[in-house]
C-alpha cells in the first residue's frame, strides 16, 4: 500500500453498521445472568436498556474523523516525559487500518486484518474508543436535539477530585467507565448534560461483544453524581474485514449536570474551579460490604483500559474472602459526586474539555494553566520535542484550503521519492483565542457552530486529508513534494 492509498482511505467515509435493539439488551440481561449463576457474577449493575432502534442501524463517517476522535479523547495522557510522542503517534499509527469496501462499508484493511496478540488487543483499545465516539455522538443527536457532546476521561476526573487510591484496585475488582460526556447547547443557551460512556472492542464475535457489554453494566454503575446513577451508554465494537459494527446499550439515568441561563453559564466557566472543596464519597458494595447486599464478585479482568482477547490468568490474591463455593468475595466500589460538589465538578469537567483540545493542539502551557487551576499542582506536561530533525513541531498559524485559520502544530516526516509527510494538529484560531484568553464558556458556545459551518466546505484533494471536531479540533494530513 502507498501512501497515495493511504490518504484516499483515510478520507473516503463509509457505513458503519450499529445496533440498538430490544433483542441486543435481551441478550445482554440473559448474559449477565447466566455469569451470575455459572460465575458466582456479582456486585452493582446496571440495568441494559434497548435504543428502540433496529438491529440494523447505520451512519457514515470516515477513518481521518475516528482518528481525530482517538486523538483528542486520549489527550489527557500527561504523566510520561514522552507524553506529546504518545499523542502525535496516536494519530498515525493506525493511518492505514481502515478502508471503505465495495459495498461502501468502513472495515478493516488487509493490514489492519494481519495484526497479532497484544498488537490486536491495543487495536481493539483505541479503535474501540474512536468507534464508541462516533457511535454515541449520533445516538446522542437524536436523544438530545440541540446539544453536543465532548470526552472526559474518568480516570483523569478521579484522580483531579482527589478519590485516593484509585488507580491501586486489584485484578478482582470492578473497574470505572472510560469517559464522561459532557454536553453543551449548539446554539446557545446555559445548561451542562453528563452521559458516561464505556467504550469496548473486539476481533471476536457477537457472543464476545455481548460479554463485554455485560461488563460494561457493572462498570458505568459505579459512578455517581448527587447520589443519582448516571445516563449511561455502552458501545461494542466488532472489528472485522466484513464490516465494522457497533452494539449500543442504553442504561437509563439522570444526565442534567448543571442548569442555568446564558449569563450564569458565563459566570460559572469564566472562574476557574481551583482545588475541590471537598471529597468524592466512595462506598463499597457488594461481599459484606457496610450497609450493602452481600453479593460475590467473579474472577474478572485486571481493572485496566484494555479489554483483553483472552481470559485473563488465575493469580493469587488477598484482598478478599472465599465463599463457601471457593470463588473470591469482593468489596467493589461506587464513586459519588456530592450535591456539594456540583458546581466544582462541572467547572473542572469543563476545563478538562479545554485542556483536551490545547493538548491536541499541541499548546501545553495554555492547557497546563487549565489543569492546574482544575486542581492539579506541582507538574508540568513537558513539551520539548519540537527540533527533532524528522519531526518538527512548534505552535504555528496555519491556514487550511477551505479558508479555515489553524493554531496549533505542524509536523513532518520525509518520505521515499523526495515528498514530505505533514501532520497539522490544531484549533481554529478564533476558539484558540477564547481558550488562551480563559473565555470557556464563549468557546463551548461558539466550538460547534465555527465546526459545522466550516465542515462543508473541506478540501478534495486526493493527496490530502482533514477531520474536524465538533469543539474546532483539526487533524490535517497531506503529502507535498
Amino acid at each position: 500500500m502507498d501512501f497515495d492509498q493511504v490518504f484516499h482511505r483515510l478520507k473516503a467515509r463509509g457505513d458503519i453498521r450499529y445496533d440498538g435493539s430490544d433483542e441486543l439488551a435481551e441478550r445482554v440481561k440473559q448474559e449477565i445472568a447466566k455469569q451470575r449463576e455459572d460465575r458466582n457474577f456479582g456486585g452493582t449493575w446496571k440495568t441494559p436498556t434497548s435504543l428502540g432502534m433496529s438491529s440494523r442501524e447505520s451512519l457514515q463517517t470516515s477513518p481521518a474523523d475516528v482518528l481525530l476522535e482517538i486523538g483528542v479523547a486520549t489527550a489527557l495522557f500527561d504523566d510520561s516525559p514522552f507524553a506529546e510522542v504518545a499523542r502525535h503517534w496516536a494519530q498515525l499509527r493506525y493511518c492505514g487500518t481502515l478502508h471503505r469496501d465495495k459495498e461502501h462499508r468502513l472495515a478493516l484493511s488487509e493490514a489492519g486484518n494481519r495484526v497479532v496478540h497484544h498488537h490486536k488487543v491495543a487495536q481493539s483499545e483505541y479503535l474501540g474508543i474512536g468507534f464508541s465516539l462516533v457511535v454515541v455522538r449520533e445516538v446522542l443527536r437524536h436523544r438530545y436535539p440541540g446539544w453536543t457532546f465532548s470526552p472526559v476521561d474518568v480516570d483523569y476526573a478521579f484522580r483531579y477530585g482527589g478519590v485516593a487510591g484509585m488507580g491501586e484496585l486489584n485484578q478482582y475488582t470492578d473497574s470505572r467507565p472510560d469517559y464522561f460526556l459532557v454536553g453543551r447547547r449548539t446554539k446557545g443557551g446555559g445548561g451542562l448534560k453528563l452521559v458516561v460512556l464505556e467504550c469496548k472492542g473486539t476481533h471476536q464475535g457477537t457472543g464476545h461483544a455481548v460479554a463485554q457489554l455485560a461488563k460494561a453494566c457493572k462498570q458505568v454503575a459505579s459512578v455517581e453524581v448527587g447520589g443519582r446513577s448516571l445516563d449511561g451508554l455502552m458501545v461494542a465494537t466488532l472489528l472485522q474485514a466484513s464490516g465494522i459494527e457497533s452494539k449500543v446499550i442504553d442504561p437509563p439515568g439522570d444526565s442534567d449536570l448543571w442548569q442555568g441561563s446564558d449569563r450564569e453559564m458565563d459566570d460559572l466557566l469564566d472562574e476557574r474551579p481551583g482545588p475541590p472543596p471537598g471529597d468524592f464519597e466512595v462506598r463499597e458494595v457488594g461481599a459484606e460490604a457496610p450497609d450493602s447486599e452481600q453479593e460475590t464478585m467473579y474472577e474478572g479482568e485486571p481493572a485496566e483500559r484494555a479489554d483483553s482477547e483472552v481470559a485473563p490468568p488465575q493469580e493469587e490474591d488477598d484482598s478478599g474472602e472465599e465463599s463457601d463455593s471457593g470463588q473470591q468475595l469482593v468489596r467493589s466500589k461506587v464513586v459519588n459526586v456530592p450535591e456539594r460538589l456540583r458546581i466544582w465538578f462541572s467547572k473542572m469537567l469543563a476545563n478538562a474539555n479545554a485542556a483536551s483540545a490545547l493538548l491536541f493542539a499541541g499548546a501545553g502551557e495554555a492547557a497546563t494553566r487549565y489543569l492546574r487551576e482544575s486542581g492539579r499542582t506541582g507538574e508540568t506536561i513537558p513539551m520539548g520535542f519540537h527540533e527533532e530533525e524528522d519531526v518538527r513541531g512548534g505552535l504555528r498559524s496555519f491556514e487550511l484550503p477551505n479558508g479555515m485559520s489553524i493554531l496549533g502544530t505542524r509536523y513532518r516526516t520525509r518520505l521515499p521519492g523526495g515528498r514530505t509527510l505533514e501532520i497539522h494538529k490544531g484549533i481554529e484560531r478564533n476558539l484558540f483565542r477564547d481558550l488562551e484568553a480563559g473565555r470557556l464558556a464563549g468557546f463551548m458556545r461558539r466550538a460547534h457552530r465555527v465546526s459545522e459551518r466550516r465542515s462543508r466546505s473541506l478540501p478534495r484533494d486526493p493527496r490530502q486529508s482533514v477531520a474536524l471536531g465538533n469543539d474546532g479540533t483539526v487533524l490535517w494530513l497531506r503529502v507535498t513534494g
